[in-house]
C-alpha cells in the first residue's frame, strides 16, 4: 500500500512540473504593427490607431506609446490621437518586451524628421528607454486646421445680433441687424457686376428711411457716392494687392451748414493691416477747420484666421465697412490719442475666432461668431 502511495506522489509531481513548463514557456515578441503609417488630422480631431504584437500568441503583449512632439498631437496608452496644434509628429508604439540584441531600421524616421538619431523616448512610467531595443513601429502624423470653407454668418452681442448671407461665390448678398428683442431694425443689401466688383450697398431701416452707397472702381481709385447726402465725396486709394492704402472723404452735416473732412491712412505687413492713423475735423462756414478727432490703431497678428477668411466681398470693402472689427486676425490695441481699446479672440479648432472680447476704460462688450460650413 505504502509503495503505491509513494508512486502516486511521484507521478503528480512529475505531471506538476510538466505542466509548469508548458505554462511558462515564453513567446517572444518578433514583430509589432500599425494600421497607419502615416496620418492627417485637423486641430482637434481624435483617431485611435491599432497595434498589433506578433505572433498572436506572445507572452507580454503590453505596449507603450509615445508623441515625439506632444504640443502637435498627443497620445494615450490605448493609441487614441488628439490633433493640438499644426504642425507634425510621430507616435512610436514599443515592446515593453525588450529585444535580446538592438534592432536597427533601414529608414529611421526620427534622423529623417529631426536630422538626428533621437533613440531615447519616455514610456508612460515616465522612464526614459532606448527604442532600439525593442520591437516598435511608427506613424507620422501631420496636423493642419480644417480645410472646409467657413463663411461668418452670425455675430452677436450685447445689442442684439447681425446676420450674413452669401451668393454662391461666397459674397456677402445681406446683412440683418436685430435688436435685443429679436426685431430686425436694419437691413443691408450688396450688388455686384458681372466682373465681380461691388457696386452698391443699400441700407434699409425699420422706420422706412434708406440710402445707397455706390461703388465705381478705376484702377487702383475706388469712389463712394451717397444717395441721401446731397453733397458727399469720398475716394479709397489702394495698394496692388487691392488693399486701401487710403481714404479720404468730405460731407454735409445733415441740417447744419458744415461739413465734415476725413483722412485715413493705412499701413501693411505681409498682407496684414498692421497700422491706421485717422484724423477727422470740421469747417464752419467761413471755411476754418476745427479738429474733432484723431487716432492710431496698431494691430498685432497670431496664426489664426479672420473673420471673414474667406469671404469673396473685396478686402477694401471689409476694411471699409468694419474698419478693425472683422477684419483682423488678433486686434490687441487701438488707440485714440488718449483713449484705448483692447481686443481679445478666442478660437475654435478650426482657427476661426469664436469670441471676441473689447474692454475700454468705461465699458466691456463680448461678441460670438457663428459660421456656415461649406
Amino acid at each position: 500500500m505504502k509503495n503505491k502511495i509513494l508512486y502516486l506522489m511521484i507521478s503528480v509531481a512529475f505531471l506538476t512540473i510538466a505542466c509548469d513548463d508548458v505554462y511558462f514557456k515564453v513567446v517572444h515578441v518578433t514583430e509589432i504593427t500599425l494600421d497607419h503609417n502615416n496620418l492627417v488630422l485637423t486641430v482637434g480631431e481624435n483617431r485611435k490607431l491599432i497595434a498589433t504584437v506578433h505572433p498572436s500568441d506572445a507572452t507580454e503583449k503590453t505596449v507603450y506609446w509615445y508623441s515625439h512632439n506632444p504640443n502637435v498631437a498627443t497620445v494615450d496608452k490605448d493609441g487614441n490621437i488628439i490633433g493640438k496644434t499644426p504642425g507634425f509628429t510621430i507616435i512610436l508604439v514599443a515592446s515593453k518586451e525588450l529585444r535580446n540584441e538592438p534592432l536597427y531600421l533601414d529608414e529611421d524616421p526620427f534622423y529623417d524628421y529631426f536630422g538626428a538619431n533621437q533613440g531615447w523616448f519616455y514610456d508612460l512610467y515616465g522612464r526614459q528607454v532606448d527604442r532600439t531595443y525593442y520591437n516598435y513601429a511608427y506613424c507620422v502624423v501631420s496636423v493642419q486646421y480644417d480645410n472646409s470653407v467657413y463663411l461668418l454668418s452670425e455675430i452677436s452681442g450685447r445689442d442684439g445680433r447681425t446676420t450674413i448671407e452669401y451668393d454662391n461665390q461666397d459674397r456677402i448678398t445681406k446683412m440683418t441687424d436685430y435688436n435685443k428683442e429679436g426685431v430686425a431694425d436694419r437691413v443691408e443689401t450688396y450688388s455686384y457686376n458681372n466682373s465681380g466688383d461691388l457696386i452698391s450697398m443699400k441700407s434699409e431701416n425699420y422706420d422706412g428711411n434708406s440710402e445707397t452707397y455706390t461703388f465705381s472702381r478705376y484702377g487702383n481709385k475706388v469712389t463712394v457716392e451717397n444717395s441721401s447726402n446731397d453733397f458727399y465725396e469720398e475716394s479709397i486709394d489702394l495698394n496692388a494687392q487691392g488693399l486701401p492704402v487710403q481714404r479720404m472723404y468730405i460731407r454735409r452735416i445733415q441740417n447744419l451748414e458744415r461739413f465734415l473732412h476725413g483722412l485715413t491712412t493705412y499701413q501693411y505687413q505681409n498682407g496684414n493691416l498692421v497700422k491706421s492713423d485717422w484724423e477727422s475735423k470740421w469747417q464752419d462756414t467761413n471755411g476754418n477747420f476745427h479738429s474733432m478727432s484723431s487716432g492710431t490703431g496698431t494691430y498685432t497678428y497670431d496664426d489664426k484666421m479672420s473673420l471673414f477668411y474667406h469671404c469673396k466681398t473685396p478686402k477694401w470693402f471689409l476694411i471699409w465697412r468694419f474698419d478693425t472689427f472683422g477684419s483682423q486676425n488678433n486686434v490687441l490695441t487701438l488707440k485714440d490719442n488718449t483713449y484705448i481699446q483692447t481686443f481679445v479672440y478666442t478660437y475654435n479648432d478650426g482657427g476661426f475666432p469664436i469670441t471676441l472680447k473689447t474692454k475700454a476704460p468705461d465699458y466691456e462688450e463680448d461678441h460670438t461668431f457663428k459660421y456656415e460650413r461649406k
